[in-house]
């Protein structure tokens, strides 16, 4: 057994989901479990209903669906019909849409070379969760340069509470379709059986992963660990990744920029994912090797599931194989949210749900303080350069941020987060990177306490039918934590999820900073054979030959 250069030797501390992992790891130990305690009364997170589940909000009657694998905490409104298939073509053309191989920069391994990335464009959640989100003029408010930035992200805030939230759809809502971005990795060379049915190399249905950024970022960023998780021994069984960019970031900004309002509710991330899942993934074993740029809408299989938490709940805890994919959803902080609202409302569309430092916590008092100052640091962040280069070079100087990153990551940062004309700027306005950060709606904490409903119908569940094959729902989430200055996860808490890894070699921003190891960690999971052993142990494993 060789050491591998790809994978750097780091401390982390880990709990191991397959009894082991195959590296070379110093202080690997378990993180200590607690029994989660269901807060009662709780004058953040609601009232315990009869059944055990926390009732918040709009909330489904205790009564009703005791054991449904459906919220109680209703976040996400049901999808209605789109009011436009497709955008502007003058919109469409402002991004690039070319087939491209995009891991060349990174390995000259055949392995990646066979590796294709395509954009693509879908029509986004309708209606959006709140007013002022899609406008039919776009029109940012203006600031004075002499205005104190953390009173700009108070304003903010303020128009984001002033804005209207919607608990049902409306038909008689008048606003503008907005449309979501996505890039496409397949391996045409992929294998297939005699019925052109596809199969990876040991025979299993392949694997399509689905994966959300986090705020300020863009679908590209995951490139990196991605190229390496081709390489690790998960590689084998990935087919097709699709990575979504935010409706107001990456490509995503550039196309909606003349029906951009700002407000922003992160509900509508999760919601813009599921109808991507129900409404234009293709079907597995139809889906070729290109699409056209704007996806075709397909009938749903299930109707009932355009109600999101409102559809009703399964007959069964097995994960379908939705339109013959075995899917898995991976979400980074911001995106990590919207993952878990989206997996917490029909969780049966997911074979496993990795999130990286998602931003998932139990509302604390210094909530607004700390989302004000993140939006403040977003308001007065440089946003426009003379052209890339100086742009990289700027970047390259910063040790406290991009200076941490990886070097293919922030390659792909210059190139895909930025703009040109005149000069370079950031195509995500830096005031719509600032409203999402001021998370008014508590879907941070909203999303935990589903995940805390869902472990607690899991235990409830087993408990009644002993007899239960399929393991239980909320052993498909994997949580991998930054270390314990920087994770947005506080540690108190990181012991409720049943399966979780912390990265002490990283801060928050893992898939920026530290893509190899995040590649590492991914494998193991999508390769483990079995569901969370909880194992404390020194690991002194050589990594395997890639």
């Amino acid at each position: 057994m060789e050491t591998s250069s790809a994978f750097p030797s780091r401390s982390m501390d880990a709990i191991l989901c397959n009894g082991h992992l195959t590296g070379t790891f110093t202080s690997v130990k378990r993180i200590q479990r607690s029994k989660i305690r269901r807060p009662v009364k709780n004058r953040i997170c609601g009232e315990e209903g009869d059944d055990g589940r926390i009732l918040w909000g709009n909330m489904r009657h205790p009564s009703e669906n005791q054991l449904s694998h459906r919220p109680s905490i209703l976040s996400l409104i049901p999808l209605a019909p789109i009011v436009q298939a497709a955008p502007p073509a003058e919109a469409l053309a402002q991004i690039q849409t070319l087939t491209s191989h995009p891991f060349t920069d990174i390995s000259s391994d055949t392995r990646l070379a066979c590796w294709t990335r395509s954009t693509h464009v879908f029509p986004a959640a309708f209606p959006r969760s709140i007013s002022g989100s899609a406008v039919h003029q776009a029109v940012l408010p203006t600031y004075l340069c002499s205005l104190d930035r953390v009173a700009i992200a108070r304003d903010i805030r303020a128009r984001n509470m002033a804005g209207e939230m919607r608990t049902e759809v409306d038909k008689t809502v008048n606003e503008p379709q907005l449309f979501m971005t996505a890039a496409r990795y397949v391996n045409p060379a992929f294998e297939s059986d005699a019925t052109g049915k596809h199969h990876s190399s040991n025979g299993e249905i392949p694997i399509t992963l689905i994966l959300t950024h986090a705020n300020g970022f863009h679908k590209e960023t995951w490139e990196p660990s991605l190229a390496h998780l081709i390489l690790s021994p998960a590689g084998r069984k990935i087919k097709e990744i699709w990575s979504l960019d935010c409706v107001n970031q990456g490509d995503g900004a550039v196309l909606n920029r003349q029906n951009l309002g700002l407000n922003f509710d992160w509900a509508d991330q999760a919601r813009d994912l599921l109808q991507f899942v129900l409404s234009y993934l293709p079907d597995e074993n139809v889906a070729g090797p290109s699409l056209p740029v704007v996806l075709p809408r397909l009938e749903c299989p299930n109707p009932e599931f355009l109600q999101l938490d409102r559809s009703s709940p399964p007959n069964t805890d097995e994960p379908l194989y939705w339109r013959h994919r075995k899917l898995k959803l991976i979400g980074h902080s911001f995106g990590g949210c919207a993952s878990m609202l989206a997996a917490t409302s029909i969780p049966e569309l997911f074979h496993d749900v990795i999130l990286v430092d998602p931003a998932v916590r139990p509302k604390h008092d210094t909530e607004i303080a700390t989302a004000t100052r993140l939006a403040g640091s977003a308001v007065s962040r440089h946003d426009q350069w003379q052209n890339r280069t100086t742009a990289f070079s700027k970047f390259q100087k910063n040790p406290f941020f991009y200076g941490r990153w990886d070097p293919h990551v922030l390659n792909r940062y210059v190139e895909h987060a930025l703009e040109s004309s005149r000069s370079v700027k950031l195509k995500c306005n830096k005031l719509h990177e600032a409203s999402v950060f001021t998370q008014c709606h508590n879907r941070v904490s909203e999303s935990y306490y589903r995940f805390l409903n869902l472990l607690h119908e899991d235990r409830l569940n087993h408990r009644l039918d002993r007899s239960s094959r399929g393991s239980p729902l909320s052993h498909r989430f994997f949580v991998i934590l930054a270390n314990h200055m920087e994770s947005i996860i506080p540690k108190e808490i990181a012991s409720g999820f049943p399966s979780a890894v912390r990265m002490n070699c990283s801060g928050h921003l893992i898939v920026q900073e530290t893509p190899v190891e995040l590649a590492f960690l991914i494998s193991e999971r999508l390769t483990a054979s079995n569901r969370p052993a909880y194992i404390e142990q020194e690991l002194t494993y050589l990594l395997s030959k890639l």
